[in-house]
C-alpha cells in the first residue's frame, strides 16, 4: 500500500537515492513515509489514523438487510390501504402481485402523519400481512440500522379507521450503514444486491445513496414490478471518480442498452470520505402504486 506526504525537512532520499525537497509531494510504501512523518520529515493529510487503516482485498459488507420494506398504495379515498377500526387491523386494494404477501409476514410499512385518524408520526412501522389483501399494523418502529424482527409486537392501544394517502416523495428506508473512507480504493467496487416487489399499477423508484449522492437507480418499475438486481460501481483509478450500472428498470449485470445518463451511471464522489448509506423508495407518480423492497445487501472490495 502507498500514502503520499508533503515534505518539509530537508535531509532525507526517495527510494533511488535522489534527495527530498522542501515543498515536494512523494508518494512511496506506507512504512517508508510513515518513518518520514514520524521523524518529523513529512506531513500526512490523516495521520496517524491514515497508517493504521486495515485495508481488505476481498468484498466486506456494508449492509445486509433481510426485512422487507413497503409503501402501501392510499389514495385518502377509495383505494389502497384501509384501516377496519380494529387496533391495527387493515384491508388492501391496488395490492402486490398474489402470493407476495408470504414475504410480508413481518415487514416495516411506511405510515403517513395521522394516519387512521390517529395522531401518531409519519415513519416505518411494524406490520404482518395475513393474505393478499389483508394484516395488522402494530407500534413498532424503524428508524436506523439494522432493522430487528420485534420479537413481541406491541399492538396500538386505540382502533384506527379510515384510508391512508400515500405520499408521492421519496422516503429513505433503510439507513445508518457506513461506507468508510478509502475502503474502496482508486480501483475499488460496490456491488448492491436487492429483489423488488410492487403492484403493477404506474411507476415505482429504488436508489441507493452515499450521503446525499446517488449512487444506484432502479427507476420507471410499472407492470412488470417483481426483479432482483444486481449492480455495481468502480472507482476509475481514482477515489473520487466512479462508473456504474445504467439507469433503468432492466438494469444491473446483463442487461444492455443503447443509451447512457450520466449521473448516476458516472458520478463524482469522494470515496476517501465516510458515507451514510440509505436505500430510498418512491412511487412518484399515483399514490394507488405500492413499492417494496424485499431484501438487498452492499458490500465493497477494495482496488489499488
Amino acid at each position: 500500500m502507498t500514502t503520499t506526504c508533503t515534505i518539509i525537512k530537508a535531509g532525507r532520499c526517495d527510494t533511488y537515492g535522489r534527495p527530498l525537497v522542501v515543498g515536494q509531494t512523494y508518494t512511496s510504501g506506507d512504512d517508508e513515509i510513515k518513518s518520514l512523518w514520524q521523524a518529523g520529515f513529512c506531513t500526512v493529510t490523516g495521520a496517524p489514523e491514515v497508517f493504521e487503516k486495515v485495508v481488505y482485498h476481498y468484498p466486506q459488507q456494508i449492509a445486509s438487510i433481510g426485512t422487507p420494506f413497503v409503501i402501501p398504495p392510499g389514495d385518502g379515498g377509495s383505494t389502497g390501504l384501509l384501516f377496519t377500526g380494529t387496533l391495527g387491523t387493515f384491508s388492501l386494494t391496488g395490492s402486490p402481485p398474489t402470493g407476495t404477501w408470504v414475504s410480508l409476514k413481518g415487514c416495516y410499512i411506511w405510515m403517513p402523519a395521522n394516519f387512521g385518524g390517529s395522531s401518531y408520526p409519519a415513519g416505518w412501522y411494524w406490520g404482518v400481512f395475513s393474505g393478499d389483501t389483508a394484516g395488522i399494523l402494530y407500534m413498532d418502529t424503524y428508524v436506523s440500522g439494522i432493522p430487528k424482527r420485534p420479537s413481541s409486537p406491541t399492538p396500538f392501544p386505540v382502533n384506527l379507521s379510515g384510508r391512508i394517502t400515500t405520499p408521492l416523495s421519496e422516503i429513505t428506508g433503510p439507513t445508518g450503514f457506513t461506507l468508510k473512507g478509502g475502503s474502496m480504493g482508486p480501483n475499488g467496487k460496490l456491488k448492491f444486491h436487492t429483489k423488488v416487489s410492487g403492484n403493477t399499477t404506474s411507476t415505482k423508484h429504488l436508489s441507493v445513496f452515499l450521503g446525499s449522492n446517488r449512487l444506484f437507480w432502479i427507476y420507471s418499475l410499472t407492470t412488470i414490478p417483481v426483479g432482483e438486481y444486481l449492480l455495481s460501481a468502480s472507482n476509475q483509478g481514482s477515489d473520487s471518480l466512479q462508473a456504474s450500472s445504467r439507469v433503468s428498470w432492466v438494469t444491473g449485470v446483463g442487461t444492455t442498452g443503447n443509451s447512457y445518463t450520466a449521473v448516476p451511471e458516472n458520478t463524482s464522489i469522494d470515496t476517501s470520505l465516510d458515507y451514510n448509506v440509505s436505500i430510498t423508495l418512491q412511487v412518484p407518480v399515483l399514490n394507488t402504486a405500492c413499492a417494496i423492497l424485499l431484501y438487498a445487501d452492499l458490500s465493497v472490495t477494495y482496488g489499488d
